[in-house]
């Protein structure tokens, strides 16, 4: 129901404005209802509506025209109608607006209607040229004729010929094809033109020529066309370049290829001669820029080398090398300089965005042209526009392209310590230095015959000892955008090279940003020059906040300093200012109070070692570290032959062992079955007859050290030990070996536990296999069993050989298990 009356409401507008446009009571105000019109249609969009009725409107605007007197009137609907009405309308109407826009076009009307119907025609191709059948009737019935009109237009009309000539190429390439070589002469002559609008058009029109025609297969032509095309471009310039460099220029360059661009011989005289020549280098510029920027169907190679040799023979000459030659050529050159090195810069910029990373192997090369750009190009000039101010902007604009394309590759590192003086050059305000003289000194000397100087001084002038200095004119936005560029250009640096440039790099940059900072916060009134320009300032909190992101190693952040900077910067007049201060503080805010713990772990490993040692007496299900301990557990269990073997219930790696807690607890996990080990072996040795004592005290000496440091822990798991079994009596307790040390004795104690052996040396299955098998009770899933003790008769005597052999068995396999493991100390 409301889409209903939206229509009705719509409608009904339409009708009302149509009638007010129509009715001749309104003629002498016909114009301002015609305003007051398009503006009302063009924002409620009145013709949108796939069912709005239209006819009388499109009717209305045929008949303004066909007559001379409302023809702007009529242009002025068809603008509106173009952009509004449906795909059916277009297709029904197209062909006869083109019949009226070209009549227009070769009419003696003004030239504001003849640009408004060139415009308007443009625009119709374009949007005929994606429907099908509208554009092969427009190929056919209409490019050719319409190419052969706007090429024999007016002079004065040529910037309107250049606009839908334009659009043909753009859109109907294929019709086109059969008038290439003539477009190209048109064009030609068109690009050498002074009016510098006509010129530009004709750049954009003639890089459009070598996909006109067929393309042959995969392209094929397009793209012999365009090489062609690149190659006579580049060629022409060398030529031109000879021309201006005769009497300067040492070296001689290869020319690429025998075609050039047909331009006009320049004339012989000066200053004529100087200033075509330079017009024709700067058109062909713009044609290598625009041929490298612009979209092509098909792929092809771009001759990087021959570009970037034009680009280099151009800036090779510089100021300098002409001071000392006062000829009027050399004067002219000199003068001419700045704009052959921008449109050389504008062609570089082009071909790194073309070509991004190819350029890397060039990338010295091109430094080198940087830093000689901005090296001839310094001056100084407080509250002026510098000189060649135009110039080191193009070269900040290309460095900024580089640095954002290639980034750290780029290479600036090699030359960052000169790269960043040329740029804090522009940086820094700019100071008024004002030299006083009191004129002592010429009083002096003209009194040296005691006698007093006659005055010089005449009516309405001073004598120049009591001259007072007049403040000269100030511009407090002098050089703002040369400032900008340059802050941006340090800020890529920092943030593309980062650890690549030198702390005193880092040092210089901050020590003159902070306080540069501090300066324009404290001086709201009157803000160093050139920083009273908005832009100069964003971009000078923008490098600051790239410092404390990007800092060097050896130079720390200004981090605290830049807090403090970005929040009083974001009570800035300028919101873009505050808003970029407010992000930054953010920004900071966050690096110094992170939202989640750090990653660095302010525990010493003198608070850890005694809870790791805690947790290893403990049973495997209490650890808190399970899953960095390797838990290895050892059960008996029998075999089918009746014999013991050792089971390993867990064959993890410890590779997953990475923080130094967890280190100290497996360190002390193996010294400590190391010295079981080496403990067992030595209670072994003294009880066999071949024992061999010296190795058995060089083994005890290189245990000495570690048994001391698990002394502590040694009595701990013989406490444990003994709640869980019932201590045995004294009498019970084997006889100690001759020879055998009290520490000896405790590590084999230790052993036994640890091989399933009793305080008297037998195996506790073997024992339990002399006990009813209803006394057995199995516990876990670990091989734990839970027994209980019997008196033995025997205590004291030596073991049996079916014992002895299966304690060696049960020891060389531990010793085999605790040798697997790397040494962690």
């Amino acid at each position: 129901m409301a889409a209903t009356s939206s229509v009705h409401v719509a409608d009904h507008i339409r009708s009302t404005l149509f009638n007010i446009l129509v009715d001749p009571e309104n003629d002498n105000q016909k114009d301002t209802h015609l305003t007051s019109i398009l503006k009302f249609s063009h924002e409620l969009k009145l013709y949108s509506d796939e069912k709005a009725n239209v006819q009388n409107w499109i009717g209305h605007l045929n008949q303004c025209l066909g007559a001379t007197k409302t023809r702007l009137q009529g242009l002025g609907l068809l603008a509106v109608i173009i952009d509004q009405c449906s795909t059916q309308v277009f297709q029904q109407h197209c062909a006869s607006w083109v019949r009226l826009l070209m009549q227009i076009l070769q009419s003696h009307d003004s030239i504001e209607i003849i640009h408004v119907a060139s415009s308007s025609l443009a625009t119709i191709l374009k949007i005929a040229s994606d429907m099908a059948e509208l554009s092969r009737d427009l190929s056919t019935n209409h490019i050719p004729g319409m190419i052969s009109t706007i090429t024999t237009l007016k002079p004065q009309l040529q910037l309107c010929s250049l606009q839908v000539l334009s659009a043909c190429l753009s859109n109907f390439a294929g019709p086109c094809g059969t008038f290439k070589n003539k477009l190209e002469n048109y064009l030609v002559a068109a690009i050498q033109s002074s009016s510098t609008n006509i010129a530009l058009a004709a750049c954009k029109c003639y890089i459009l020529l070598p996909g006109v025609g067929g393309g042959g297969t995969g392209g094929a032509k397009h793209t012999e066309a365009w090489d062609q095309c690149c190659d006579k471009l580049i060629n022409t310039g060398h030529g031109i370049l000879e021309q201006l460099y005769q009497d300067v220029e040492t070296e001689s360059y290869a020319a690429v290829s025998s075609e050039t661009v047909k331009l006009a011989s320049p004339p012989e005289t000066e200053p004529h001669r100087s200033t075509c020549l330079l017009q024709q280098f700067e058109a062909i510029c713009t044609c290598v820029q625009n041929l490298l920027e612009e979209d092509f169907p098909v792929h092809v190679n771009i001759p990087m080398e021959g570009i970037l040799t034009m680009c280099c023979r151009t800036m090779a000459v510089t100021g300098k090398m002409l001071t000392h030659r006062l000829t009027t050529e050399m004067t002219l050159l000199s003068a001419s300089l700045p704009a052959l090195h921008s449109a050389a810069l504008s062609v570089m910029t082009a071909l790194i965005s073309s070509c991004r990373g190819h350029l890397i192997p060039h990338g010295q090369v091109i430094n080198k042209l940087f830093i000689q750009a901005l090296a001839w190009t310094h001056t100084d000039a407080a509250g002026k526009q510098k000189p060649y101010s135009n110039l080191r902007l193009g070269t900040y604009q290309c460095l900024q392209t580089w640095l954002e394309v290639v980034g750290a590759s780029s290479g600036l590192e090699s030359v960052a310590e000169t790269l960043v003086d040329q740029l804090l050059q522009d940086v820094r305000p700019q100071m008024d230095v004002t030299k006083l003289s009191t004129g002592i000194g010429e009083s002096i000397i003209s009194s040296g015959s005691n006698k007093r100087g006659k005055k010089s001084k005449q009516k309405g002038q001073r004598s120049a000892g009591h001259d007072v200095s007049v403040h000269p004119r100030v511009n407090i936005y002098a050089n703002s955008d040369l400032c900008a560029a340059a802050l941006k250009v340090l800020r890529l640096m920092f943030l593309r090279l980062g650890m690549k440039l030198k702390p005193g790099i880092h040092k210089e940059v901050h020590e003159i940003v902070v306080p540069l900072l501090l300066q324009i916060q404290q001086s709201h009134n009157a803000p160093p020059i050139p920083y009273s320009s908005g832009i100069c300032c964003e971009e000078l909190y923008r490098l600051l906040l790239s410092c404390v992101l990007v800092p060097h190693a050896k130079w720390p952040a200004p981090l605290h300093c830049a807090i403090r900077i970005f929040s009083v910067g974001r009570q800035d007049m300028c919101i873009q200012v505050a808003s970029t201060c407010a992000e930054a503080s953010v920004i900071c805010t966050n690096l110094l109070h992170p939202k989640v713990p750090s990653l660095h772990s302010s525990i010493s490993l003198a608070e850890i070692k005694p809870k790791a040692k805690e947790v290893v007496t403990k049973m495997p299900s209490e650890m808190m570290l399970s899953h960095v301990m390797i838990q290895r557990d050892t059960s008996v269990y029998k075999q089918s032959d009746g014999k013991d073997a050792v089971e390993d219930m867990d064959t993890h790696s410890p590779a997953l062992i990475t923080t130094p807690e967890e280190q100290e607890v497996v360190q002390y996990d193996q010294r400590k079955q190391n010295i079981e080990s080496n403990g067992s072996k030595s209670g072994k040795h003294v009880n066999e007859s071949d024992s061999d004592d010296d190795d058995e005290d060089e083994q005890e000496d290189s245990d000495d050290n570690q048994r001391k440091d698990l002394k502590v822990d040694r009595k701990r798991d013989e406490k444990v030990g003994d709640e869980n079994r019932s201590a045995p009596s004294s009498e019970d307790l084997p006889p100690e070996p001759v020879g055998e040390s009290g520490d000896a004795k405790r590590s084999a104690e230790v052993r036994q536990e640890g091989d399933g052996l009793d305080e008297k040396g037998e195996s506790k299955d073997a024992r339990e296999e002399s006990k009813p098998s209803g006394e057995e009770d199995v516990k876990g899933g670990k091989g734990k069993r839970k027994r209980e003790e019997e008196p033995e008769s025997s205590v004291g005597k030596r073991k049996a050989p079916a014992e002895e052999e299966t304690t060696e068995e049960l020891s060389s396999m531990l010793s085999t298990f605790v040798d697997s493991y790397p040494d962690s100390d």
